[in-house]
């Protein structure tokens, strides 16, 4: 098998040293893992938007200790109602946002907008 023609652009050493690549952000999501294994690991899950097929959002409970991972699985920009009888408002914050691939959050009132296959986790 012979080597990519573009592998000047794409290779390892060029991930590990972009701070925006694929490899940072999945380093990103091991060491979130670890440093919050009590809730993203061994937490409570409870899956929210049961209903909605564009969407999955769930929230995970350890202690004091709250995470809320939010993805679109869609081409298309959607909208979320954050459910506001089961706590998870309060999670919906930049100040609590760890990790995204799309920048800060976006809300209007009760409603999250998350552009085409956007990922977004908040620990609280």
């Amino acid at each position: 098998m012979r080597v990519n023609d573009d592998y000047k652009q794409w290779n390892a050493a060029l991930q590990v040293a972009d701070d925006e690549s694929v490899f940072a952000y999945w380093k990103k999501i091991l060491q979130l893992r670890q440093q919050h294994k009590d809730v993203l690991i061994y937490g409570d899950f409870e899956l929210l938007a049961r209903e909605d097929t564009r969407i999955v959002a769930y929230r995970r409970r350890s202690g004091q200790e709250h995470a809320l991972v939010v993805v679109n699985f869609t081409n298309e920009a959607v909208r979320w109602e954050i459910p506001q009888d089961k706590g998870v408002a309060e999670l919906v914050d930049g100040r609590h946002m760890k990790l995204g691939n799309h920048g800060d959050v976006v809300t209007e009132g009760d409603m999250v907008s998350l552009e085409p296959f956007e990922a977004m986790m908040f620990i609280k």
